[in-house]
């Protein structure tokens, strides 16, 4: 082989690449990618409530087995973790007596896979009564 002939081939070879990978992969596999994107969004309780939350609630994940909610003070200290297999779980009543002293609560969740292994955590997310609730 001649090495004029080797740019040649090497610009060849990156134009069928960028063909396939820009215009002729198909949409299913793009969908497929996205599926697998590994966002754990708490929904709820957020920031000001009205009163003391019965249940931690968040998206659920597919490949997700299990999911470990942990529960911080203001200084990140954890308080508390509980686990569930569903995508959400009860709060514990020392929520209710922390909520009381006007403090707010922090709290994340953990999507966890086959073996325990984790998945993905969700950011810190805060919580505490409304002022207007007087505790």
């Amino acid at each position: 082989m001649k090495r004029e002939f080797v740019p040649l081939i090497a610009v060849t070879l990156l134009a069928a690449l960028a063909i396939w990978y820009f215009g002729l992969r198909s949409p299913a596999e793009d969908s497929r990618r996205a599926d697998r994107a590994l966002f754990l969004v708490p929904m709820s309780p957020i920031g000001s409530v009205s009163e003391p939350p019965e249940e931690f609630r968040w998206r659920s994940l597919r490949d997700a087995k299990k999911y470990e909610v942990q529960l911080f003070d203001p200084t990140m200290k954890q308080i508390w973790k509980g686990s569930a297999a569903e995508n959400y779980l009860a709060c514990p009543s020392e929520v209710s007596e922390y909520l009381a002293t006007g403090q707010p609560l922090y709290y994340r969740v953990i999507a966890k896979g086959s073996f325990g292994k984790e998945i993905v955590a969700s950011e810190h997310v805060y919580f505490q009564l409304s002022p207007s609730t007087g505790g």
